[in-house]
């Protein structure tokens, strides 16, 4: 069984914790993936992604026609074992109920950030070597970026700026990266379009 050809582009939701969780990531993927366009849907909080989760699926479907998109939930795992450890476990789950993949940032999306050469570079750190090992990512980001700017790293304004500066991220260099890019460029081929 093929599946449909989708008439207009292909639109990813994708549910964040924050508004810049969402332009962040919509600006790494437009450098590696520039046939996807990323929408998102801010969760104004983890919590309330753990308790308006079902909800709020809905609402992402709601942003494209059938055959023209799919949702994923995007987090930071913040140090915690998304299998154990809440609000991730009950996120998961309920991502599992609606056959919704969960994607998580090791340890937060700064560490993508510190994978794309464009950011590192801008930012006078290394463009090469793993950076889903980073103990505290985001604040290696703010005194790399206190020190280029003479301003503090603040993430609502900061974090996009920085997030300009890609020039595609190096998915080789974090795992949870490549996954989520994987995952985001395989999303046109499900033949199940509610996912």
């Amino acid at each position: 069984m093929k599946a449909k050809a989708a008439r207009g582009p292909w639109k990813v939701v994708l549910i964040v914790e924050d508004d810049t969780d969402g332009r962040t990531i919509a600006e790494l993927v437009r450098k590696t993936h520039p046939s996807l366009v990323i929408d998102w849907l801010p969760g104004n909080g983890i919590g309330n992604i753990k308790r308006k989760l079902d909800k709020m699926l809905a609402l992402a479907r709601d942003r494209f026609k059938p055959g023209q998109g799919c949702v994923a939930v995007l987090l930071d795992n913040d140090c915690k074992d998304v299998t154990r450890d809440e609000p991730h476990r009950s996120i998961a789950r309920t991502c599992d109920k609606h056959g919704v993949p969960l994607v998580c940032c090791v340890e937060s999306i700064e560490a993508w950030l510190l994978a794309d050469p464009g950011c590192a570079q801008w930012l006078g750190l290394p463009t090469s070597g793993a950076t889903h090992t980073f103990r505290d990512p985001k604040g290696r980001v703010a005194a790399a970026f206190l020190s280029k700017t003479n301003r503090t790293y603040h993430k609502e304004r900061a974090r996009q700026e920085l997030a300009r500066q890609a020039s595609g991220p190096d998915a080789r260099r974090n795992p949870s990266l490549k996954r989520a890019l994987d995952l985001l460029s395989s999303c046109p081929l499900r033949l199940d379009s509610g996912t």
